[in-house]
């Protein structure tokens, strides 16, 4: 594939999200258990993020990573306020004050480097960490609990891969040339351990939940979807039930059916 037709995939598929002096001032300044994090990815690839810091030693310890047009600290009110958990989010390269440009590999590989880092940074139990991933997120959420052997994924309006949901937009021919980021996570779900929960928009207008279907048919481990009602892609976090069924599954001991 071309250098052009690679550039212009990407830009089709992730729109990098900015954040406001005034958004982290916002936090800085009224939240004393959420601190900002830095890490180095490559020598000058500097990825920011939070940690949302309750009580490392005895609350399981959630990664988030986000959508294609996320800036992930939106979600750290009801994160604070919702979970009874630690939470550990970074924007992705190119988003908030991420720096560098997006991609499948890069992104797959600083979900490892952050996982790393910040396990060590925080002495953090590896039996007490979930990994969450939403949209796009869930492939890179799917990719590093396999590779971690993570305890529980939670996976949001996922998809089986990026190509097939381009499928239902553009020809395929078109879909085949173009895309080079395709996200094949039916092809390593298989893989995951102990248990994975799957929160997907009865009325998806994005992500139709047909893919989140075929994904829940090749996952081997204990495994539980849950159709969210009258929810859409971009609502689904307002629902009651989304939440409801959320903490269920972060505070359920593991091996409880």
């Amino acid at each position: 594939m071309s250098l052009m037709s690679c550039n212009l995939s990407r830009k089709m598929l992730y729109y990098p999200q900015q954040i406001s002096e005034n958004r982290l001032k916002y936090i800085r300044e009224n939240f004393q258990n959420i601190f900002e994090l830095n890490i180095k990815s490559e020598k000058k690839i500097l990825l920011h993020g939070w940690i949302i810091k309750k009580d490392i030693k005895d609350l399981p310890t959630i990664f988030y990573f986000g959508g294609n047009a996320e800036e992930v600290s939106l979600n750290i009110e009801d994160f604070e306020k919702r979970l009874h958990a630690n939470v550990i989010l970074f924007n992705y390269r190119g988003y908030g004050l991420s720096s560098g440009k997006p991609s499948e590999l890069n992104l797959k590989n600083d979900s490892e480097k952050i996982y790393t880092q910040m396990k060590e940074k925080f002495s953090l139990d590896s039996s007490e960490i979930l990994v969450m991933g939403r949209s796009l997120g869930t492939g890179i959420a799917t990719y590093l609990s396999v590779r971690k052997g993570i305890t529980k994924t939670i996976l949001i309006t996922p998809y089986e891969s990026i190509k097939e949901v381009a499928y239902d937009y553009f020809p395929k021919l078109l879909v085949n040339f173009i895309l080079s980021d395709t996200y094949e996570t039916i092809k390593i779900c298989e893989h995951l351990r102990n248990s994975v929960l799957l929160l997907v928009a009865e009325n998806d207008e994005v992500i139709h939940p047909k893919h989140a279907e075929k994904l829940y048919g090749k996952i081997k481990c204990d495994k539980i979807l849950i159709r969210i009602k009258s929810s859409g892609h971009n609502d689904i976090s307002q629902k009651k039930q989304y939440w409801d069924e959320l903490i269920k599954y972060v505070y359920k001991p593991r091996g409880e059916t």
